[in-house]
C-alpha cells in the first residue's frame, strides 16, 4: 500500500490525538468528588459504559418506537459526548431538579471550541464537530435518546455508590427523572431507584 504524503503528515495528529483522549482514563467525574467517593469512576469509565448502553438498548428503543433509530451513531454519539470536557473540565450545570441553562449553553460552546480544535488536523470532514452540533441542539431524536440514556447511567452509578458506599445520592436520582421522558427508559429508571438500599430512600 502506497503511503501518501497527506496521510503521513496526519501521523503525528493522530498520536496527539490518542494521547489527549487517554487521559479521560485519569479524569474524575464532578459530582462524585464532590460526594467524596473513593476511587470514583473517570470519564473514560464513564464514556465506556454509556457507550454500552447505547449499543444494548438501541435496538430496543427502535422496536419500541417503532423508528428506524440510528443505533450506529446512538453510540458514537456516545463515544464523543463528553470528550471536550478535557479541555473545559465537568463543569456541573445540574443538581436535583435544579438545571442551569446559561451554564449548559457556556459549558457546550467551550466543549465546541475545543472539539473543533481536537480534530482540525485528523478530520477534515468534521464528521466530529458536525455529531457534537447534533448533540448539543437536541433536536433529532438520536441525540435526545443519548442524554437520556446519560441519565439513566448516572442513576445506575447512583445505585453502585450507595450499595458499596453506604452514601445516600437522592439528588443524582432526582436530576435522572426530571430529565428522562421516555417510557422505556423511565421503567428502567425505575427499576433502578426499586435496587436503592432502603437506608437512602
Amino acid at each position: 500500500m502506497t503511503k501518501t504524503n497527506n496521510s503521513l503528515d496526519k501521523v503525528p495528529h493522530f498520536i496527539d490525538l490518542f494521547l489527549f483522549a487517554n487521559s479521560t482514563k485519569k479524569t474524575r467525574r464532578s459530582g462524585w468528588l464532590r460526594e467524596k467517593i473513593e476511587n470514583s469512576e473517570s470519564l473514560a469509565e464513564h464514556i465506556f459504559s454509556l457507550s454500552f448502553l447505547a449499543l444494548q438498548l438501541g435496538t430496543e428503543l427502535s422496536e419500541r418506537l417503532q423508528y428506524p433509530l440510528n443505533k450506529g451513531k446512538l453510540v458514537k454519539m456516545a463515544l464523543i459526548h463528553d470528550i471536550g470536557e478535557l479541555a473545559t473540565g465537568d463543569i456541573v450545570t445540574s443538581r436535583g431538579t435544579i438545571i442551569d441553562q446559561q451554564r449548559i449553553k457556556a459549558k457546550e460552546t467551550k466543549q465546541k471550541a475545543s472539539i473543533k480544535k481536537l480534530f482540525k488536523k485528523t478530520d477534515p470532514s468534521n464528521f466530529s464537530l458536525v455529531l457534537f452540533q447534533e448533540l448539543i441542539d437536541r433536536k433529532t431524536l438520536e441525540s435526545q435518546l443519548l442524554w437520556q440514556l446519560d441519565k439513566l447511567d448516572m442513576a445506575l452509578q447512583a445505585l453502585e455508590y450507595e450499595v458499596t458506599h453506604k452514601k445516600n445520592l437522592s439528588e443524582f436520582f432526582e436530576n435522572a427523572k426530571a430529565n428522562i421522558s421516555d417510557e422505556f427508559l423511565k421503567e428502567l429508571l425505575e427499576e433502578t431507584i426499586k435496587r436503592r438500599p432502603k437506608s437512602s430512600r
